[in-house]
């Protein structure tokens, strides 16, 4: 909503100001109108209260008039001055008591006469009617929709608290936001790309056996510039591979297995590098280390890789080839007279922004789940979607969060469509019969290479 301008109403900030003037007299006069029975019941019952007391003056008067008279003869001004004040004091006091008394049974009764009514419409022809100038139409006109704008803006900076750096731009504000998500999946589609190729060289050295493992491994030290040399496969006393570089001497053990080491086989291992006089002891391990060994190895010559750590080293020797998405592309598709674009991210896309021949862009960031559900329905009836049946519309959530945190935190809302995976019972069976293959394999190598551990 645009913020509405005096120049638009054909009006000047003087005409507008008059226009407020008048304004004040018509609200002041519809107050006078509002209150005017209470007025009138109230100087009604003050008179009657009034006419009461004049009464009981007029009854006293001789006494009142006698007392004076005889302060005037015998010249007790003073005296004089006191009775008359008490007088007035008393009458005074005696005029709010009887007002009280009489107001309660009687205000209710006027009010039902309603006696006030003639009164009140002299009292309205009696008044001057207020100049009304014919620009205050347009006045009006611009008050009302300068409320709206203020209320409108209210209502943003209370949904979204940030939406000021935008000058109250909605579409502004949800443009920033998608250009973000757009960016998030794109990074996330690159990290995914990366962490399988990693996952399936993982992959490769888990199925290693004990033997095969410590021969990679010399392998890899080799192309690090060391001098390696693998031990018989039953070990000599817990070293597998024995490691020269620089004039230093290191031992090193493989233990190519899910579950973590403990401090003792750390230990042991530093207590075998000392009988060897070797000056490090490397220690590698697929399953990782439990927080005490890696603890007990900080300030000592004892270095522990896990498999992570190790395919660093690997890396570094034979770096993988990421086939990366680079380019974002832009496609739409058009549904009657609305037109849906979209961010291609690989095999994903991002729904962006719609608008019709009439409207201006709205950018595709909902508020509310229901509206994102909506949309979806909207996309999947139309033929031409590029991922057509095969698509799978996913709502996701973006979270907006203050800095510094704690202020406010709100969800909104996108739609990802990416390609449905389409798995057949037969595809089913396999993976399931590989993943029951790789469990036994796993427990199997975790018995061997707990019994070697124990033998040695």
């Amino acid at each position: 909503m645009k913020k509405p301008s005096l120049q638009e109403f054909d009006i000047t900030a003087e005409q507008y100001s008059q226009y407020q003037l008048y304004k004040t007299k018509i609200e002041n006069r519809e107050i006078g109108r509002e209150e005017f029975g209470h007025r009138f019941y109230e100087t009604f019952i003050s008179v009657i209260a009034i006419i009461f007391i004049l009464l009981l003056l007029i009854v006293a008067r001789v006494v009142l008039l006698n007392t004076a008279t005889s302060m005037i003869g015998n010249g007790k001004y003073v005296g004089l001055f006191l009775f008359t004040l008490a007088v007035l004091i008393l009458s005074t006091l005696l005029f709010f008591v009887v007002k009280m008394f009489v107001a309660k049974p009687l205000r209710p009764k006027l009010q039902t006469l309603k006696i006030h009514r003639p009164f009140k419409n002299l009292y309205l022809n009696l008044q001057r009617p207020i100049a009304r100038e014919p620009y205050f139409d347009n006045a009006k006109k611009y008050e009302t929709q300068n409320e709206a704008y203020y209320n409108y803006i209210g209502d943003l900076q209370r949904r979204f608290p940030d939406i000021i750096e935008f000058n109250y731009n909605l579409q502004s504000f949800f443009k920033k936001n998608i250009d973000e998500i757009v960016s998030y999946e794109h990074n996330e589609t690159n990290n995914s790309i990366i962490n399988q190729q990693l996952e399936n060289r993982r992959a490769v050295w888990l199925k290693m056996d004990g033997v095969t493992f410590e021969r990679e491994v010399a392998s890899i030290y080799r192309e690090h510039g060391y001098e390696a040399k693998t031990t018989k496969a039953t070990g000599e006393g817990g070293i597998d591979i024995r490691l020269w570089k620089d004039g230093q001497y290191s031992i090193a053990q493989c233990k190519n297995v899910r579950r973590q080491i403990d401090e003792p086989a750390a230990r042991k291992l530093l207590e075998i590098a000392n009988k060897e006089r070797a000056s490090k002891a490397i220690l590698i391990c697929s399953g990782g280390f439990t927080p005490q060994a890696r603890s007990f190895a900080k300030s000592r010559a004892v270095e522990l890789l896990d498999l992570n750590q190790f395919m660093k080293l690997v890396t570094n020797i034979y770096p993988v080839e990421y086939q990366l998405v680079d380019a974002i592309i832009d496609a739409s598709v058009t549904n009657s007279n609305t037109t849906y674009n979209f961010k291609v991210i690989g095999k994903t896309e991002i729904l962006y922004s719609s608008h019709t021949h009439l409207e201006e862009t709205s950018y595709c960031v909902f508020e509310t789940l229901g509206d994102a559900k909506k949309t979806i329905r909207r996309l999947q009836r139309i033929d031409k979607m590029p991922l057509a049946s095969e698509a799978s519309y996913n709502v996701e959530e973006w979270w907006l969060e203050s800095i510094p945190r704690g202020y406010y935190r709100k969800p909104l809302y996108y739609i990802k469509v990416s390609e449905k995976e389409l798995k057949t019972t037969a595809n089913k069976r396999k993976e399931k019969e590989k993943r029951d293959g790789q469990r036994k394999i796993w427990t199997t190598e975790q018995y061997v290479q707990k019994s070697m551990w124990e033998n040695e």
